[in-house]
């Protein structure tokens, strides 16, 4: 598989509404993977800013002293958060920690890419390196069947490559 068949493939999946901010979740992830999976975006990202409130009182903004601090609570589900990385040229995606087992990475429909896209699919790959057991699924709310089932296949060949 190529650069080029990937983008050919998946293409509208990235463009359109730009409303729209389709998600990726990674599920199955244990507490020592879901720390290495936020650790390793905030080492690896260029630019990085977050917002999470308690669980029990959604409008209660929480600051937390340290990166740990936060993945604590994050593991302990006393937390939610959604953080914004930067990792150029990608656009940038957010990433919703709601549950102890899952991370949901959400994107912006616009200024995507051959290029960026491939990016995209290297950032969920070094995730996963991290995270035996885990996998990759794409939500049923922005995608259609079709589209989760392209999506799957289409990142299946890119891990076979990298194999």
């Amino acid at each position: 598989m190529n650069v080029t068949d990937l983008w050919l493939q998946l293409r509208p999946m990235f463009e359109g509404d730009t409303d729209d901010y389709p998600e990726i979740d990674i599920i199955d992830l244990n507490l020592e993977q879901l720390d290495a999976c936020i650790t390793y975006l905030l080492e690896n990202s260029r630019e990085c800013s977050f917002q999470f409130r308690l669980r029990e009182n959604n409008r209660m903004l929480v600051v937390a002293p340290s990166p740990q601090v936060m993945i604590d609570a994050l593991q302990k589900e006393e937390i939610v958060g959604a953080m914004m990385f930067t990792f150029p040229p990608m656009p940038t995606i957010v990433v919703y920690a709601q549950r102890k087992d899952t991370l949901t990475i959400s994107y912006g429909r616009d200024d995507w890419d051959a290029m960026k896209v491939l990016m995209l699919f290297d950032l969920l790959s070094r995730l996963l390196s991290m995270s035996a057991g885990a996998r990759i699924v794409p939500d049923d709310v922005n995608f259609t069947f079709k589209e989760r089932d392209l999506f799957m296949k289409m990142w299946q060949a890119y891990h076979y490559e990298l194999a």
